[in-house]
């Protein structure tokens, strides 16, 4: 299925981000644990900002507005 990727890629940003956030926290720094979920949450908001980009670009295509 072509719509099953995103959802891998959220999912795996999602991941990545919250252990790198714990391993900041049992380490002390509070304030790279904060950066890291907002960097994983800015990526997510960047992979979801490009799929409605493609998702505009197919309905110009197809009512031919473009």
């Amino acid at each position: 299925m072509p719509g099953i990727d995103i959802i891998f890629k959220v999912a795996g940003i999602g991941i990545i981000s919250i252990v790198v956030a714990l391993i900041f926290e049992q380490v002390g720094r509070k304030d790279f644990a904060w950066a890291a979920t907002v960097i994983g949450a800015a990526l997510v908001f960047g992979v979801a900002l490009l799929q409605f980009k493609e998702l505009l670009d197919d309905i110009l295509t197809v009512f031919r507005l473009w």
